[in-house]
């Protein structure tokens, strides 16, 4: 409605059409106000995960229960697996045979099993201690009658028998800023 036909209307005519337009204000004000409340419980519920029978307390008769399809989809999940490649040069190579059939235990050959999978398996050579054992030759000077004792070597002198590698594993193993994580576990 533009101003001129406003102004064609009587004073009654226009006290009911600002009623009218009143009526229209408070039904679109008492919408707006419920679909504002509204989207305030979808934005809550946006940010939280579906409720379910595992994090809720709904009954697990009334929790969604996959299609077959949606099944096997689960069970297909994860990624491509990696394998560490072999190593070029092992130290030593076990051929593991079987000498008889796991099922019908009929006794094989090795013609009877040509095929193999290989794989690696790493360890670290058992640490063993290296002990050196010293013989200080002593004597008697044959020109002027004293005794004598060879000198010790410098890396190994009398007293502590154990050597600096020792002396840095006993150390590292009991500093107090070894961390909880240490690859030498207690």
């Amino acid at each position: 409605m533009n101003r001129g036909a406003l102004q064609k209307l009587d004073k009654d005519d226009l006290i009911a059409l600002v009623l009218a337009q009143a009526d229209v204000i408070a039904k679109l004000t008492e919408q707006t106000a419920l679909l504002e409340k509204r989207l305030a419980d979808l934005e809550a519920k946006l940010g939280k995960p579906p409720k379910t029978p595992d994090n809720s307390s709904i009954p697990p008769s009334q929790g969604h229960k996959p299609s077959r399809q949606e099944r096997r989809a689960a069970a297909r999940k994860g990624r491509p697996g990696v394998t560490r490649a072999l190593a070029e040069n092992p130290d030593t190579i076990v051929e593991a045979r079987a000498e008889a059939c796991p099922h019908c235990d009929h006794g094989l050959t090795d013609e009877d099993q040509p095929e193999f999978h290989a794989y690696d398996h790493i360890d670290l050579p058992p640490i063993r201690p290296v002990v050196t054992r010293i013989h200080r030759h002593r004597g008697t000077c044959p020109c002027c009658a004293r005794t004598f004792s060879a000198p010790a070597p410098e890396d190994m002198a009398p007293g502590s028998p154990f050597g600096p590698g020792i002396v840095a594993l006993v150390l590292h193993r009991t500093s107090p800023r070894r961390s909880a994580s240490s690859a030498w576990s207690s």
